[in-house]
């Protein structure tokens, strides 16, 4: 439960951060600005499109969002969701944030470009298709905070990280059991001392 809340939190934290950096290239006009965000939980999670509108609001920008976004998502997947392509071709729209999944970034070359590009230029493309003036973002995600531990087997830079890997379950149950033993171990040195009946003088 602990590991999900600071997970969630630092979601929001880096999710706000991308959105301040956003929100700071919108022009100054106080026109109404629409924006539709396409990925996955990235974007769902924290209801990233509502944490924009509040960023924008706070420089005094009207903004409308609506967000194509489902667990897992791939620009692949989102090329044949009907729900995406309708709300991406029904046009007006100022801006269109595409977000894909987080390992395809990683993935080797030869893969990305028959299993990402070729998709994510199919999403671009359809959006300046039906919006003429659109500007269209892709929304970087960030890496895993200890690699990739799952798919590591099948192309080593996911295995990579500036970060130690966290202790296995193992290792935590063992550190608290010495704790205990040291703990107890302690408390009976004391108990000793304060218990110890000091022998007489003439006692050999």
């Amino acid at each position: 439960m602990k590991i999900q809340v600071e997970k969630s939190a630092f979601l929001l934290k880096a999710a706000v951060f991308a959105l301040c950096v956003f929100s700071f290239s919108f022009s100054f006009s106080q026109d109404n600005k629409r924006v539709l965000f396409v990925g996955n939980s990235y974007t769902q999670v924290n209801n990233l499109p509502e944490e924009f509108m509040r960023v924008a609001q706070s420089q005094d920008k009207r903004v409308e969002c609506q967000m194509q976004a489902f667990g897992g998502a791939t620009f692949s997947s989102h090329c044949n969701n009907p729900s995406t392509i309708e709300a991406i071709t029904q046009g007006g729209w100022d801006y269109i944030v595409l977000q894909g999944q987080s390992q395809e970034v990683a993935f080797p070359d030869n893969q990305f470009s028959w299993q990402v590009y070729p998709y994510a230029k199919t999403l671009d493309s359809l959006a300046k298709a039906y919006n003429p003036d659109v500007k269209v973002v892709f929304y970087m995600t960030w890496g895993y905070r200890y690699g990739d531990e799952l798919n590591c087997q099948f192309y080593e830079p996911f295995c990579t990280s500036s970060n130690p890997q966290p202790p296995s379950k193992n290792d935590i149950e063992l550190k608290e059991k010495e704790a205990t033993q040291k703990k107890r171990l302690k408390e009976v040195k004391i108990s000793t001392r304060r218990h110890k009946i000091p022998l007489p003088h003439n006692a050999t």
